[in-house]
C-alpha cells in the first residue's frame, strides 16, 4: 500500500513518540481526531502499530499508539573507547540481544573489519531473529563523524579511522544495505529522549560523562543537528586552569580535566610521584583504568575521592555554560563516570553548577540520570537506523 504524506508524518511522529496518544499525534498533525483514528485503524491493518489503554487522568482513559514489536528489526553498534557493544533492536525499543568485546584486549589502537562484523554477526545470531529481517545497522563512535559522507573522522588511538569510510566498509563486508554512522552521544540521546529519563520533556540536554565528554541537545523534542559536522561537543570548552593536553590537540579543554581519560591520567601521574593509594596497575601492559578508580573511591580512597571531586568541579564549568546559554527542563546525565558514581555525583554537581550559573536559574535547574545502561549507545544507534528504514520504506511505497 502506499502512503499519502499525512500518512507519512503520522508514522514518523509515532515513531519518534513512542506512546503518543491520537488526541496528541491530532495536535502535532493539526488533523482532526477523526482522520487520525481513521490512520491508526490502516495503519493496525497493514501490522505496523498497536494501541493499547493509557493512564487516565481524570477521565476516559486514553488509547496510546506504539509499533509493533516486529515491525522493523536492527542492529545498533555503540564503538566505545573501552568496549565495543551490539544489539539487535525491535520496533519498540525492545534489546533482543546484547553482546561486547573488551577494547583492552588486541583492540587499543587497532579495530579489524573483520573483529566488528563479527561482534555484530554475534548480535544477530543470539536474537533469533534472522539477518534476512535486518534492515537496517547504526553504528555510534565515540570519535568525529562526517554524517554527510558517512566517514569516521578521527577516533582515538586508532590511526588507521582517520578519514575512514566506516559505513561503506561495514556494508561492503556484510551485504546490509543500510549501514549509518554517527556520533554516539547522539544516539545516547535519542535513546533517552524516546524510552528513558527525556521521554517526557521537549527541551533537554544530555551530558555524557564517560572516558570522553560530549552533549546531545534536544530542542522541542527534536535533536538538535548541524549542516556543518559536529555539534555537542562541550567537551571542548576552554576551562584555562590546566595545561593537559586534549586529544584535540589543544590544551585547558574541559575534557582533559573532567572525563574518565583525564581523571586515569591524573591517578597514573599520582601514583607514579608517590601519592599514597590503593591503587596499583592490574597490569603494566594496561595500567590503572576507570572502574578501579571508582572502587577504591567506594572503599575510601582519598586519591580517587579527591579526583571524583574536582572532575565534578570542572563538570560544573560546562553545565552551568548550558544553564546559562540553553536554560533546558533537564540536564540529562549519561556515561559510564555517571553511573560508577551515582547520586553523590548528582547532589555535589547541582550544588556546584548552582553556585556558578546565573542567579536567576538557580531554581530552574534540574539533573537526571540516564535510565538505559551500558547498551545505551547500542540501543540509541538501532533507533536511528529504524527511523531510516522507515523513511526508505515509506517513500519507496508511495
Amino acid at each position: 500500500m502506499s502512503f499519502n504524506n499525512s500518512q507519512k508524518r503520522a508514522l514518523l511522529e509515532i515513531r519518534k513518540n513512542p506512546g503518543i496518544t491520537k488526541v496528541h499525534l491530532a495536535e502535532k498533525l493539526q488533523l482532526s481526531f477523526a482522520k487520525i483514528s481513521g490512520m491508526i485503524s490502516d495503519f493496525q491493518k497493514q501490522h505496523l502499530v498497536q494501541t493499547s489503554p493509557g493512564v487516565s487522568t481524570g477521565g476516559r482513559r486514553p488509547s496510546i499508539i506504539t509499533f509493533r514489536e516486529d515491525a522493523v528489526y536492527t542492529l545498533g553498534v555503540d564503538i566505545g573507547t573501552q568496549f565495543i557493544r551490539a544489539a539487535v533492536v525491535d520496533a519498540s525499543g525492545g534489546l533482543l540481544s546484547r553482546v561486547k568485546l573488551n577494547r583492552s584486549e588486541g583492540l587499543k589502537t587497532e579495530i579489524p573489519l573483520p573483529a566488528l562484523t563479527d561482534l555484530m554477526d554475534r548480535a544477530v545470531a543470539d536474537s533469533a531473529v534472522s539477518k534476512d529481517c535486518i534492515e537496517a545497522v547504526g553504528i555510534g563512535i565515540t570519535g568525529v563523524v562526517d554524517e554527510t559522507d558517512q566517514v569516521c573522522l578521527f577516533l582515538h588511538h586508532v590511526p588507521s579511522w582517520e578519514n575512514y569510510p566506516l559505513s561503506s566498509k561495514v556494508s561492503q563486508a556484510t551485504g546490509y544495505d543500510t549501514v549509518r554512522i554517527f556520533d554516539s552521544v547522539k544516539a545516547v540521546t535519542i535513546a533517552e529522549s524516546r524510552y528513558g529519563a527525556g521521554r517526557d520533556l521537549d527541551y533537554f540536554v544530555l551530558v555524557n560523562v564517560g572516558m570522553g565528554l560530549g552533549a546531545g541537545i534536544m530542542i522541542d523534542g527534536e535533536l538538535l543537528e548541524s549542516a556543518r559536522g559536529p555539534i555537542g561537543e562541550i567537551g571542548h570548552i576552554f576551562v584555562g586552569e590546566d595545561d593537559g593536553h586534549c586529544c584535540c590537540g589543544n590544551t585547558s579543554c574541559l575534557e582533559s580535566v573532567a572525563s574518565g581519560w583525564a581523571m586515569v591520567r591524573k591517578c597514573e601521574a599520582a601514583v607514579s610521584q608517590g601519592v599514597v593509594s590503593k591503587l596499583k596497575p592490574s597490569r603494566p601492559d594496561i595500567g590503572i583504568d576507570l572502574q578501579q578508580i571508582l572502587d577504591a573511591a567506594r572503599d575510601g580512597d582519598k586519591l580517587s575521592i579527591n579526583l571524583i571531586n574536582e572532575t565534578i568541579r570542572y563538570l560544573s564549568i560546562g553545565c552551568s555554560t548550558i544553564v546559562n546559554l540553553l536554560n533546558p527542563q533537564t540536564i540529562v546525565l549519561a556515561g559510564g563516570l555517571v553511573t560508577g558514581v551515582g547520586e553523590m555525583l548528582l547532589d555535589s554537581l547541582l550544588r556546584e553548577t548552582r553556585s556558578r550559573a546565573l542567579p536567576w536559574l538557580h531554581e530552574s535547574i534540574n539533573f537526571k540520570k540516564a535510565e538505559f545502561g551500558e547498551f545505551d549507545g547500542a540501543l540509541g544507534a538501532a533507533l536511528i537506523a529504524g527511523d531510516t528504514a522507515l523513511k526508505k520504506r515509506l517513500w519507496n511505497n508511495s
